[in-house]
């Protein structure tokens, strides 16, 4: 919705063109890596949550932990080249929440509420923050299963929501398509 609307012009847009006060981070290799990369889980930067969320070796634990969890995430070394590994990552999705909550200059709830709850007639949502500016992306977001259901019937109906476009048409179709391989 956001690339629809224009207020981030691309996913192939460089991930540290958004963060440019944490630029000191960015090697070279970084700097290649795009929110298509955050999107597809491929961004290549060193990240595990294998261990259990009670452990506190887990990634997406210590991300928010961190006082910064945008510079934590940044800051964790290139482990493979960007675009050539699917690794899930919950750091991923911080990044693209706070990119999207940058974007539309304000919170991140406040923005899903006027494009996608709004129009859905979802009212009872809840977003849990483990971090003070952005909610947890990754696993945060709690509302009714009927209000869950109808982001499956965007998706049956092209984007469309009660004679309403919602989700572009093209986003629907590209996340419908292999992204990367496995």
């Amino acid at each position: 919705i956001a690339i629809g609307s224009g207020i981030i012009p691309s996913i192939d847009q460089p991930l540290f063109d958004l963060f440019p006060e944490h630029a000191e981070v960015a090697t070279p290799e970084k700097r290649a890596i795009t929110l298509r990369h955050a999107l597809t889980m491929s961004f290549g930067l060193a990240w595990s949550e294998a261990a259990s969320y009670a452990d506190t070796s887990n990634d997406e634990r210590r991300m928010n932990r961190s006082a910064d969890p945008v510079r934590f995430v940044l800051s964790r070394p290139l482990a493979v080249a960007p675009g050539t590994s699917f690794n899930y990552s919950g750091g991923a999705t911080h990044l693209l929440a706070a990119a999207v909550q940058r974007a539309a200059g304000r919170p991140l709830l406040e923005y899903a509420r006027e494009v996608l709850f709004d129009p859905l007639g979802i009212t009872d949502v809840e977003w849990v923050h483990d971090s003070p500016d952005v909610p947890s992306a990754a696993s945060g977001l709690r509302m009714r299963a009927v209000d869950a259901a109808k982001f499956g019937s965007l998706y049956l109906t092209q984007g469309r929501w009660r004679g309403r476009q919602v989700i572009p048409a093209a986003w629907v179709e590209a996340t419908r398509t292999r992204q990367i391989d496995l």
